[in-house]
């Protein structure tokens, strides 16, 4: 199986190794509310983004939940997109 640069569709296509925090369906919006606001409290604590980098990542910037629930819909569509192109798997 060849590498993402080995198929010319996908030479230049790039991508992260990202991170997030999932509830089950039905958790309340009060408690996802709270939830993303404690998790952008951490992200910007400068103790938090110390360790992170220390490990070679990069701390997020705090979003809202429509703003993360959009990102990861970004992510789902490039990666269906990858798999298209590259025939691997077919894509819905």
């Amino acid at each position: 199986m060849p590498s993402i640069t080995e198929v010319p569709a996908l030479r230049d296509f790039e991508y992260d190794s990202l991170a997030g925090y999932f509830v089950k369906r039905g958790t309340p919006q009060d408690v996802k509310q709270r939830l993303n606001q404690a998790i952008g409290q951490a992200l910007l604590d400068p103790q938090v983004i110390a360790r992170l980098e220390a490990d070679g990542r990069d701390a997020a910037k705090p979003m809202g939940l429509d703003d993360a629930a959009a990102a990861y819909a970004r992510e789902i569509a490039k990666y269906r997109e990858m798999i298209r192109v590259t025939g691997y798997v077919q894509a819905d």
